[in-house]
């Protein structure tokens, strides 16, 4: 029994094929694209160029130590 297995069926399978579709056909972590987005939403809400330089940072920061 492997580590990840409860029950003879595996909790987490390992991937057979890249998924292409959906959100993945623009990105590969559509969470954090969507969190960006959404900052540089508030922040152009804010008229805030202070706001827009803090969201290109932390994107800058997340794709270094996420992807």
């Amino acid at each position: 029994m492997a580590l990840w297995e409860v029950a003879g069926i595996e909790v987490s399978p390992k991937t057979q094929n890249l998924v292409v579709t959906g959100p993945y056909k623009y990105t590969r972590n559509p969470m954090l694209f969507g969190a960006c987005v959404y900052y540089y939403a508030v922040a152009i809400y804010l008229d805030s160029l202070i706001a827009i330089v803090a969201v290109a940072l932390f994107m800058i920061f997340m794709l270094i130590f996420v992807n």
